[in-house]
């Protein structure tokens, strides 16, 4: 997934509570946001090594290509609940450039999401 792909799926999220620049979505309303969207915050904690039972919030950033995974473990129990947990997955774009002696100047040789 690419960043206007991810940032796309996140303007598709209506539920949470939105503050400042980001969204957060508890781990129990993910049946209310796409498969592509879920299936992809679940491959990255996944790929980190982040087990389900570290994490119950999803901060999706609408400004960032960037994930934040929080656990409040009291969630439910407690009025204002103490973050015991944040795991941050940033991404960037990486372009590889080349020089190409037909036009003699720089070339982009490909984009890496």
């Amino acid at each position: 997934m690419n960043a206007e792909q991810f940032n796309a799926l996140i303007k598709t999220v209506k539920i949470g509570k939105l503050v400042g620049n980001a969204r957060y979505l508890h781990i129990s309303a993910f049946s209310e946001i796409t498969p592509e969207l879920k299936d992809f915050i679940v491959l990255i904690a996944n790929a980190l090594k982040i087990p389900q039972d570290d994490w119950n919030i999803i901060k999706l950033h609408t400004q960032q290509y960037r994930l934040s995974y929080l656990n409040y473990p009291h969630f439910y129990q407690d009025s204002y609940p103490a973050l015991q947990q944040s795991i941050a997955a940033g991404f960037r774009i990486h372009a590889c450039e080349g020089y190409d002696p037909e036009s003699k100047g720089k070339v982009e040789a490909g984009v890496k999401n």
